[in-house]
């Protein structure tokens, strides 16, 4: 499974003297900037790498590439772009694995066994995703052992993929599941339910919050579950149709260290700095929602600045869903900050006490409503004047386990004389905490079922058994969704704030929305045609095979 990012690997490096400035095509510009600094010998300030705007990455983009190195031979700026053979050859890749299951259980659905083993493609380099976490955490099961073996083969290092490891444990996990629910006679939703698991089962610590209950709830009455067996069977179109579904989790809290900066200044426009490389998911929106809600200003009076290094504001890589959870605490602890100071100064300015005025939509008013006016009356006496603020993401809580879950609901219509799977229908409703910015999240969700899908049914890199080398390394061979093959994608959130994840009370949603969506497909391609599948793509040519 290839990232496929619409724009490809690229960079410019330049040399001015001692100092090296990198325009880079980067989730991660803190690290390129650590590992150029390292390699070069520099100190980490005298290397300055700008990543803005990215489009997009997925995991793929988290390295130097060696343009500096060829920029310091030439004595001139060097730009480095892979084309898009290049990108498909070695831009990355989700590496393919090979998982076996063994389930027990009793006989009202209760686990009391899971044991899981993966082969893992690993290639020439041993990095092992988290394929085995999903059987050891997902549900409640008094026995559960998993393994990964990663295998060394003659093909380039994998990397990782929007939710590595993950999304592949959970498609292998969610088809076993249904398995034994098949062979218990029990609903599979129901038999999810029956092993909700309320703290980690690895280590026994309590979940923060979690709306995985609701998310099954919310996702059967969207999907129209109770009608699911009325749904099975050939129609009058030629068509068999299936109902299925898959549940997710992947971690939600985020990290620190992440920094933001504030500064106000007599135009009244609140300049937010922060360390956020936008990769196409909008963060540098939402820290604009994020910081006008902590300031109590409308949103046109807020500009975001972020992709520099140069401002040492340290923020994370824009991957394993940080971004939202590390950097936004730091912009609304900053915002609040420079809000205590705006106060400060309208108390002076309208001889009031700080404590009684408050700061909303824009406008300076007291408590017993004699005062209302626009803060520019009061932003306006600073003239060259500024007021700053920084703030920092503080520690993660201690004695609780943050992590995101949510439930999908897949309806496919599977042709038996050509092999052809559509997906009619997903439903996805997803417990992320609170959301910030609905429309941003919203993408997400479906940006990720597309990727999901493609999984599921589309994508897949062929490789030359002999040599190891890829032989569909092109659009024209690696088939990736379009327009045309995308359902109807119904989505919902289950709004659940975790305090005690941060003060925003927001997890990660990056990665999420892909998790469950091809376990959900398979477990419906089962249910339409009662034959389970045991490998993805489901392709029309291997799909006439299961058919037979």
């Amino acid at each position: 499974h290839l990232q496929t990012a619409l724009e490809p690997h690229a960079a410019v490096a330049e040399w001015r003297g001692d100092e090296l400035t990198v325009w880079h095509s980067t989730q991660a510009m803190f690290d390129v900037r650590r590992g150029l600094a390292r390699r070069f010998g520099l100190d980490q300030q005298a290397v300055r790498v700008i990543a803005e705007f990215i489009g997009g990455g997925f995991g793929a983009k988290t390295g130097a590439e060696p343009e500096a190195a060829l920029a310091r031979a030439a004595g001139r700026p060097v730009r480095v772009v892979f084309d898009r053979h290049g990108e498909q050859l070695d831009g990355g890749r989700r590496p393919a694995s090979r998982q076996t299951y063994r389930l027990g259980a009793t006989a009202d659905g209760t686990l009391t066994a899971i044991d899981m083993d993966a082969l893992v493609q690993m290639g020439q380099e041993a990095w092992v995703p988290p394929i085995v976490l999903p059987a050891l955490r997902l549900y409640r099961c008094a026995s559960a052992r998993a393994y990964a073996f990663p295998l060394r083969l003659n093909l380039r290092p994998a990397n990782a993929f929007r939710a590595p490891g993950i999304t592949e444990g959970v498609t292998g996990l969610e088809s076993a599941l249904d398995a034994l629910a098949e062979a218990l006679g029990i609903d599979p939703l129901e038999l999810r339910r029956r092993n909700h698991a309320t703290d980690d089962q690895v280590d026994g610590t309590p979940y923060s919050t979690k709306g995985l209950l609701a998310c099954y709830d919310r996702a059967a009455e969207l999907a129209g579950w109770v009608g699911r067996d009325a749904l099975r069977g050939l129609g009058a179109d030629g068509l068999l149709r299936g109902m299925g579904c898959a549940s997710q989790v992947w971690w939600g809290s985020g990290n620190p260290p992440a920094h933001a900066q504030m500064r106000v200044g007599g135009d009244g426009v609140v300049r937010v700095t922060a360390g956020i490389q936008d990769i196409g998911t909008g963060t540098l929106t939402t820290a604009r929602v994020v910081a006008a809600e902590a300031l109590g200003l409308p949103l046109e009076r807020i500009r975001v600045h972020g992709g520099d290094t140069a401002p040492n504001l340290y923020g994370p890589v824009a991957g394993g869903s940080l971004t939202t959870p590390s950097v936004m605490p730091a912009v609304r602890s900053a915002g609040a900050q420079l809000r205590r100071q705006i106060l400060d100064l309208a108390g002076d300015v309208f001889e009031a006490d700080p404590r009684d005025l408050e700061l909303r939509a824009g406008r300076v008013t007291s408590r017993d409503g004699a005062l209302d006016r626009d803060v520019d009356d009061v932003l306006g006496k600073l003239g060259n004047a500024s007021l700053e603020a920084g703030g920092g993401r503080t520690p993660n809580p201690d004695g609780v386990a943050v992590y995101s879950f949510g439930c999908q609901i897949a309806q496919v219509a599977v042709d038996p004389g050509t092999g052809e799977v559509r997906v009619e229908r997903i439903v996805a409703v997803h417990d992320v905490g609170r959301v910030l910015n609905p429309l941003t999240a919203s993408s997400q969700v479906e940006g990720g079922v597309i990727q999901g899908l493609g999984y599921a049914l589309l994508e897949e890199q062929v490789l030359d058994p002999t040599i190891g080398a890829p032989v569909n390394a092109g659009l024209v061979d690696y088939k990736l969704p379009t327009i045309a093959d995308v359902p109807e994608i119904v989505i919902d959130f289950v709004e659940l704030p975790d305090l005690a994840a941060s003060n925003v009370g927001s997890k990660g949603l990056g990665e999420p929305p892909i998790i469950p969506t091809a376990g959900a497909i398979a477990n419906a391609f089962a249910h339409a045609t009662g034959v389970r599948p045991t490998a993805l793509p489901l392709t029309p040519h291997r799909v006439l095979e299961l058919l037979g």
